[in-house]
């Protein structure tokens, strides 16, 4: 940072850029207090020597927020993620990382304090946005469909996630065909959302399709058939099944000890469901077995 002031003077949007690096380095270390005083300078030099809305503005409004939203102040980090959003929106486009990663925080923020009004029409915007800039079917517009979709589950509004997920299904097998991964992770997605509203002979069938759909373009230990095969286990387990289910779950464990190992948290997920199952049945012997091993 020395020489970059030496060089181009404590004014120069280098020198900033250099403030906002030893700025993030001492945020990794835990001294917000530095951090944020570096921020704050390179935002300064920003505001006066570039455009309103350059880009690397938004790195340090994007910075900033994270400080406030870590010191829980909110309504000072959701000011600085609207402004680097906004910049980032016009000046990058919709689907740049740095933009993505600028809505993701705002909605983090959103959801962190129960705000699913501000939430949603922060995504809804989004989509009306992508649909006019990027069309209908475009897979932006798809996965913020989906992001929506999750926010409705989390406040059981189940019809409205339904229609959401019923169109990133359609849009995914218009871009990928129907036999691609990611319309199983569609498919998944959608069986659990039955299965929440326990809609189970309709999860059921969700459920088989999406192992279908993994079974024809991943190898048999991929981690996502893993996933699938949890999931319709522990629809077997809610309906009492367990003689169906276990078998499901040695399968998914199976894979994920291999393609994921012991100490990853969907290994240890379908570790302690297959566990759940082991007790209900009354092998307390095997779940404490299996609990050791993992």
């Amino acid at each position: 940072m020395r020489i970059s002031e030496q060089q181009l003077g404590p004014d120069h949007p280098s020198t900033a850029a250099s403030l906002n690096n030893l700025g993030t380095f001492y945020w990794t270390q835990g001294k917000n207090a530095k951090a944020k005083k570096l921020y704050t300078q390179a935002l300064a030099i920003q505001e006066r020597r570039l455009e309103h809305d350059h880009p690397s503005t938004a790195i340090s409004l994007n910075n900033l927020a994270i400080l406030y939203q870590e010191q829980e102040k909110y309504l000072e980090a959701e000011q600085f993620y609207k402004r680097a959003l906004a910049i980032r929106e016009q000046r990058l486009g919709l689907e740049n990382p740095d933009t993505t990663e600028s809505l993701n925080n705002l909605l983090e923020l959103y959801q962190l304090q129960d705000m699913y009004v501000e939430a949603e029409l922060l995504l809804l915007r989004t989509i009306k946005i992508s649909e006019q800039q990027l069309g209908p079917d475009h897979i932006y517009t798809a996965t913020t469909c989906s992001n929506l979709a999750e926010l409705y589950q989390l406040q059981e509004k189940y019809p409205e996630a339904e229609l959401l997920l019923q169109r990133v299904l359609e849009i995914d097998t218009k871009i990928y065909g129907e036999n691609d991964p990611n319309v199983a992770a569609d498919q998944n997605s959608l069986a659990g959302l039955y299965k929440a509203q326990g809609r189970y002979k309709e999860a059921e069938m969700m459920y088989m399709q999406a192992l279908r759909t993994c079974a024809l373009r991943l190898v048999p230990e991929h981690p996502d058939t893993g996933t699938v095969l949890d999931n319709l286990a522990s629809l077997y387990t809610i309906q009492e099944r367990y003689v169906e289910a276990e078998p499901l779950y040695q399968r998914a464990l199976t894979i994920c000890k291999q393609s994921l190992g012991w100490e990853h948290p969907t290994t240890q997920e379908v570790s302690q469901n297959y566990a759940t199952l082991l007790r209900r049945v009354g092998r307390d012997a095997d779940a404490e077995k299996l609990e050791s091993e993992a």
